[in-house]
Formats: C-alpha cells, sequence, structure tokens
C-alpha cells in the first residue's frame, strides 16, 4: 500500500491546517463531537487531531493545543458537573493545575499520535499502523487525561488505570470504529488520483504566483474585526434575551448571564469556522479556475502560450505601452515551423496595415525563417 502524500508545503500547508482548526472548533462547540445514540454516546471531537498527525508532529500539536482551549472554554461555566469543571483555570481554584490538565494533556496527544504517524509512515504498510493508531486514538488521550487528573486533582480519585475501564464496550468499540473509518476514508481520499491532481494544480499555481494575492496585514485586521464584531453581538443578544426575560417577571442571576454569554460565544466560533470552512474552499477553486484558465492558453505539449493568446496580449501590450521615439517594433518570431511572418499573415503589406490600425507613427518588420 502507499504512503499518504509527501509532506505539503506552501500556502495549501497552511490551508489544510486552517480546516483542520475550524473542524476541531466546530466540532468542540456543536452535536458533530460528541454524538449521543442511545445507548451510546459516540466521541469525535479529537478526529481533527489525528488527521493533523497524518501531517506532521507540529501541526498534530498544534490540533491538540486548539482542541485543550476549547475544552478549557467548555468547562467555564457553571451549569457543566464539577469535574468538568477541573478543567477550567476560573472555576477549579487552581489555574495552573488546570491549564496543565486541559491544554497540556491534549497538546501532549497531539505530539504523541504525530511521532507514531510519523514513525509508521516509514514502514512497508503505513496504513495498517494509521488504522492501529486512530482505533486506540481514544484510549491514549484518555490515559493522559485521567493519568493527568491523579496527578493535578488526586482528591478526584482518577487514575491512569480509570481509562481502562471503558475499553472493549459497546460505546468504545463503535466510537473507535467509526474514527477508524473516517481517518482511513480520509487517507483514501489523499491518495486518490483525483486529489494529487487537484494538488499539483493548485500548487502550480502558487508556484507560478498567480490568481488571487491577499495582503496579510489587511486580512489580520479584517479577522480582528470580525472577531470584535462577533463579541459585540454575542453581548447584545444576551441583554436582548435578559430585556424580555425581565418583560416575563424572570430575572437573571449573574451566573446564569455569565452562562448565556458563554453559550452566546460558542455558538459564534462555531458560525465563524463553518465561515471559514467556506472561505477555504473559495480560494481552493478560485486557484484551480485560475489553473484551468492558464491551462487553456498553453500548448498541451510544449507548455508555451498558443498562436492566438501569444499576438492577443500583443496587441494589449501596444494599445497599453507609451512609446517615446518615433521608431518602434513589432516582431514576430515563428517556432515549431518553417513559415515566414509574411506567410502568416499572406504578405508584410497586411503586417503592416494590421500594426497601422493601432495608430502607430513608423514600424519596422522583420520577417525571419528557424
Amino acid at each position: 500500500m502507499k504512503t499518504p502524500a509527501g509532506r505539503y508545503t506552501g500556502s495549501t500547508r497552511y490551508y489544510l491546517i486552517g480546516v483542520l482548526v475550524a473542524l476541531e472548533l466546530l466540532m468542540s462547540f456543536s452535536f458533530l463531537g460528541y454524538i449521543h445514540i442511545e445507548p451510546i454516546s459516540v466521541t469525535f471531537a479529537y478526529i481533527p487531531v489525528l488527521l493533523a498527525a497524518l501531517l506532521g508532529v507540529p501541526e498534530a500539536a498544534a490540533l491538540g493545543f486548539v482542541f485543550g482551549v476549547a475544552s478549557m472554554w467548555k468547562a467555564g461555566a457553571h451549569y457543566v458537573a464539577p469535574v468538568d469543571q477541573l478543567f477550567s483555570p476560573f472555576m477549579s481554584g487552581a489555574p495552573v493545575e488546570s491549564i496543565l490538565l486541559s491544554v497540556g494533556t491534549r497538546t501532549l496527544f497531539g505530539v504523541i499520535v504525530g511521532v507514531l504517524c510519523l514513525a509508521i509512515k516509514r514502514t512497508r504498510h503505513p496504513n495498517i499502523g494509521i488504522a492501529l493508531i486512530s482505533f486506540f486514538g481514544a484510549e491514549i488521550h484518555s490515559i493522559l487525561v485521567y493519568g493527568a487528573m491523579g496527578l493535578l486533582f488526586p482528591e478526584t480519585g482518577y487514575t491512569a488505570a480509570t481509562a481502562f475501564r471503558s475499553f472493549f464496550t459497546l460505546q468504545d468499540i463503535v466510537s473507535n470504529l467509526v474514527t477508524m473509518g473516517l481517518v482511513l476514508l480520509t487517507v483514501r481520499v489523499e491518495q486518490s488520483r483525483a486529489w494529487q491532481q487537484f494538488r499539483r494544480r493548485v500548487e502550480k499555481v502558487q508556484s507560478l504566483h498567480r490568481g488571487d494575492h491577499y495582503h496579510r496585514r489587511s486580512l489580520l485586521i479584517m479577522i480582528l474585526i470580525t472577531v470584535c464584531f462577533a463579541a459585540v453581538v454575542a453581548i447584545y443578544f444576551v441583554n436582548r434575551m435578559e430585556f424580555v426575560l425581565g418583560q416575563s417577571g424572570l430575572i437573571l442571576s449573574d451566573n446564569v448571564y455569565s452562562d448565556l454569554i458563554h453559550l452566546q460565544v460558542q455558538f459564534l466560533i462555531g458560525i465563524l469556522s463553518m465561515m471559514t470552512l467556506v472561505i477555504i474552499f473559495l480560494i481552493f477553486n478560485s486557484k484551480y479556475t485560475t489553473y484551468m484558465h492558464m491551462e487553456a492558453r498553453q500548448d498541451v505539449l510544449t507548455g508555451v502560450f498558443t498562436r492566438r493568446f501569444f499576438f492577443r496580449m500583443c496587441e494589449q501590450a501596444l494599445k497599453q505601452h507609451v512609446f517615446t521615439s518615433n521608431a518602434h517594433g513589432y516582431g514576430a518570431v515563428p517556432i515549431g515551423g518553417k513559415k515566414t511572418v509574411q506567410e502568416y499573415y499572406q504578405s508584410a503589406d497586411q503586417v503592416l496595415y494590421q500594426a497601422k490600425k493601432q495608430g502607430r507613427d513608423q514600424y519596422i518588420i522583420r520577417a525571419t525563417t528557424e
């Protein structure tokens, strides 16, 4: 079996990381990461970390960090269970320990699965190893989290051995099989001829610096403005909800008010994550369309511009160019044949006529053969 394709470079790598980060946030702050089907509950929130491990160790560590920050935010509400509040530095009373528990363990989880995938890619059958990592990924995550809870919060009574209690239960097996199937499906798509062709075309456009160009500073400013407006919208809607409930005689306590803001921010992060996925899709589509337009203007065998497109560009250049002297030239050098310029245009007089139509004062025509 083939290994996953080579390491992504340039903008493509950052776009894929952006997709995984958006998926992680969307899954952490919606039902997509935690699907409840009686009598089992299937967790998928750590799948983006496993997918990032296929890209490399730094990518997996970064996704693990995002996973940890998302879990830390979710734990910072009054309506969550007391044990879950240990993951929040604002609710546990031990901020350093909570950060290590929520963010540290998830980042370490990313590093571990990233290193394992890196080692497995060098084996003869890497996809088998990737399947095993995907199947036991939840167990690796649980051992890290419960082990950290035992070290940092021993009063809870949890230890690394606690993670083994759910091994081989119906819920655990179904969740692990679904996770393994999704990861292997992603690997299959990544290895497919269609994706590799799409990837080559997008990277070709990027290497030629064609298509849309994005000003990084302007993009950063727009992101900051969007985040600020999202925060304003969250506060506004909570104030409106408080007003409506107050009209009905229901007064919100400070804890309930903060929890509503907490939920509203999660909702907006989910919306922004979906917007990010759409934007990255549009960027990829724009680059692919740019390649197709560029390919349509090139000869299939030689890779150079077609004669029609070349002369159209020459006409545009003549219209836009400002000549500073009375003498200037319009040259054409045929390649791949024995025809002269006169044979292309029937006669040199026709060349002069076409050139004269451009409104120039004097033209020098040189007809050459190969």
